[in-house]
């Protein structure tokens, strides 16, 4: 175990190293960087699809960079959606779609402000409220002794200074001040100060996707919780007619007897639950329903903040037309896109939500494209390369008459022609082996593919009679 913490620990810090010699880099090179390029320096092992590579596209945008696709537009051009592009889609629901949004204003500066407010506001009420109660606060100190093992990456629990990254003595300083918050927060629990703590974690700003999955577990144990009171008073009702019944028969005085056993048991329960949560069940209810009231709010905030930009997904999704999905599924998966840029997004760095949603939206849509279009999976940003090598194909096709050679398109592209040939081999469909032919269709393809292993008829024959 010591050795699996230690090579945890060592990813995490190879991590760190890379997101601040990404910002690092594209700094240098004027706040921006090539997502075909990014990808490059990007290992394996924290590369499309997995969470470590959210925490670096996240790392990037936090710090003002800009992540460019080749095909890249302005956001006026991408809103624009043009008949011809509309005529592509063809297809009746999708049509009805597009009619539906065309009236959606889009969102003013101040509308994402006062909206970002709203989700934040929320999000920081149901924190508050979590880890205002004893099992909250438990299980953020479960999470502080998983990253001091290293099994929990700091900035996957907490917000991080977004300068974390690219100074080596802000990284330390601020290393200092969160485990100098979680040594308080140890201190404060033995003697017992819940409420300091509550406000110590807050200021920790924890992440809020592992806030609502302890709320979920936690509101899971309140209804256990639940069903152990409402069953206790149950009894005790039972309890209280049967003794002031003025005439009880035997068998009836034997059930006040097992009922009031059964009730010692239940209130002994109730007071170890009421020890867990820190509440008693009043008190817990109240905390559950206030909770949820706050994450209706933060979802009708968060839609608002959606519902404003579809119009952006439209426009993105467009450039995707006949990559091998539904437009309605690239639209799909460009608001799921959107609604994880509308987590994900912080009013307070000035950023204008459209620009920092862009991004997510294109990579949401691009890695279904990857995941779900073709049997073989192809990585991302091959997907993109594959894209421009086909515009090109299309441009040169029609500028000399005839398809262009690999050495034309890489000219073309200012692209290495290995390049260019790795993408169009990657490009081509697979296709089954028993794909019917004919107009029988009565052979399959993999009857006129040689067998290299064993020999044909006439070599068989010529063997022997030698």
């Amino acid at each position: 175990m010591p050795r699996q913490k230690g090579l945890v620990k060592n990813r995490i810090q190879r991590l760190n190293k890379l997101i601040s010699r990404l910002i690092k880099e594209a700094k240098e090179s004027g706040n921006k960087v090539k997502y075909e390029e990014l990808i490059k320096k990007i290992p394996p092992e924290y590369g499309e699809g997995t969470e470590a590579f959210d925490i670096i596209i996240t790392a990037l945008l936090d710090n003002g960079i800009e992540i460019e696709y080749h095909d890249r537009k302005t956001l006026s051009e991408i809103y624009e959606f043009e008949d011809d592009e509309e005529s592509k889609i063809g297809d009746d629901p999708a049509k009805i779609y597009l009619k539906q949004i065309a009236n959606l204003g889009l969102l003013t500066k101040e509308q994402e402000v006062q909206y970002s407010k709203e989700i934040d506001d929320a999000r920081n009420g149901i924190t508050k409220l979590l880890f205002s109660t004893k099992y909250g606060i438990k299980k953020f100190l479960k999470w502080v002794e998983q990253i001091e093992y290293g099994v929990l990456p700091l900035e996957e629990i907490v917000s991080v200074d977004p300068n974390y990254w690219t100074s080596k003595k802000k990284n330390r300083e601020e290393k200092e001040r969160i485990r100098s918050a979680f040594d308080k927060i140890r201190q404060l629990y033995e003697k017992k100060k819940f409420s300091e703590i509550t406000e110590i974690i807050l200021e920790l700003k924890p992440n809020f996707r592992k806030v609502m999955e302890v709320v979920e577990k936690m509101k899971e144990m309140f209804r256990k919780f639940e069903e152990v009171y409402l069953r206790k008073k149950d009894i005790e009702i039972a309890v209280s007619e049967l003794e002031n019944s003025s005439l009880l028969s035997e068998d009836e005085s034997e059930d006040i007897g097992s009922l009031k056993e059964e009730l010692k048991k239940l209130e002994k329960e109730v007071r170890n639950y009421e020890n867990y949560f820190g509440y008693s069940y009043e008190e817990m209810k109240q905390l559950i329903e206030e909770i949820n009231k706050l994450f209706s709010q933060y979802e009708e905030a968060k839609n608002k903040m959606v519902k404003g930009n579809l119009r952006l997904v439209i426009g993105v999704a467009k450039k995707f037309l006949n990559r091998g999905l539904e437009f309605m599924d690239l639209v799909q998966e460009g608001n799921a896109g959107l609604m994880k840029a509308a987590e994900k997004f912080d009013y307070r760095k000035g950023y204008k939500f459209s620009t920092y949603a862009t991004w997510w939206i294109k990579q949401s849509i691009m890695r279904a494209i990857a995941d779900h279009a073709r049997t073989i999976r192809i990585p991302i940003h091959m997907i993109e390369t594959i894209m421009r090598i086909t515009k090109a194909n299309r441009i040169l096709t029609q500028e000399f008459g005839r398809e262009p050679t690999y050495e034309e398109i890489s000219e073309y592209l200012n692209m290495p022609i290995e390049k260019v040939r790795q993408a169009i081999e990657a490009a081509k469909e697979p296709i089954s082996m028993d794909k019917p032919i004919g107009k029988d269709e009565d052979a399959y393809i993999g009857d006129f593919i040689a067998d290299n292993v064993y020999g044909t008829p006439f070599e068989d024959a010529k063997r022997t009679l030698m």
